[in-house]
């Protein structure tokens, strides 16, 4: 598995875990339109001897207009993949991710997630990507969630991963989830696996505190890129005025045969609330 392919997996944990907490809204208090946009810095312990290399710039921005209270429409622009992989930063590259979508919640008990998207790897190689999720909502605040993603590539290969968990409610401020991922890149007997653990604590005035452990395995024909995969992460939201909030995250990764990398982003969410 190339550095490449590792980040783009790795980076899927803490976005699922984001999209899954904003699937559970209740959809009363939805503003009219959002925008969110995210900056950050990523630091790369390059080699045993202690060499580092570094990013800095945007991560991503997105629009979102919600034209009910269940239903928002969604486009993103992704930059995240440029900034997380120590080949990309090394040349100098860049490789935006354009992407799309809907989010529907049906009655309160389902919430419906599809995007599609597109981007260009290094080597001018044109990738689609195809994302859903479906969330159940159970009674006593538990919800099962399934999803999985898929990216046809252009030298005909296709990467895909899949993802099941579920989200549990303890207490009234804290909230648990558990999720196992799949992925596979494409080439025959290559494959990685994770078990994240994330978890969420309300505090008052709606200030969000999340933490995140995950720990897995990739599979590669290139043995010094096979072994263990260690992933944290802490993710603070703070509501700043009305709809609007602020956000950081730090995030620390590890793999076999790969750099250590760190990275700590700032964000921000501006709503427009309905008339």
């Amino acid at each position: 598995m190339t550095p490449l392919q590792r980040a783009a997996i790795r980076l899927v944990l803490p976005l699922l875990a984001a999209g899954i907490a904003a699937a559970q809204e209740a959809p009363p208090r939805q503003p009219l339109l959002e925008v969110g946009i995210w900056g950050g810095y990523s630091t790369f312990a390059a080699d045993a001897a202690g060499g580092r290399t570094a990013q800095a710039g945007l991560r991503s921005l997105e629009v979102a207009v919600w034209p009910s209270g269940r239903l928002r429409l969604f486009g993103r622009y992704e930059n995240s993949l440029t900034l997380d992989n120590l080949t990309v930063v090394r040349a100098n590259r860049s490789v935006p991710t354009w992407q799309g979508g809907t989010l529907f919640n049906w009655g309160g008990r389902l919430t419906t997630v599809i995007e599609v998207g597109r981007r260009t790897l290094p080597g001018s190689i044109g990738q689609t990507q195809l994302g859903a999720e479906q969330v159940l909502y159970l009674p006593g605040g538990t919800a099962l969630k399934a999803g999985g993603w898929i990216g046809p590539r252009q030298d005909h290969r296709t990467e895909w991963l899949g993802h099941a968990g579920v989200s549990v409610a303890v207490g009234t401020r804290w909230r648990v989830e558990p999720t196992a991922f799949y992925a596979e890149t494409g080439i025959p007997g290559e494959h990685s696996w994770r078990a994240l653990l994330n978890s969420e604590l309300r505090l008052p005035s709606d200030f969000r505190l999340g933490l995140g452990v995950a720990a897995g395995h990739n599979h590669s024909f290139d043995g010094s890129l096979t072994g263990a995969v260690w992933d944290s992460y802490v993710r603070a939201s703070i509501p700043v005025s009305g709809l609007n909030r602020l956000h950081l995250l730090v995030r620390h990764q590890r793999a076999a045969g790969a750099s250590t990398l760190t990275t700590i982003a700032i964000g921000a969410t501006l709503g427009v609330p309905r008339p």
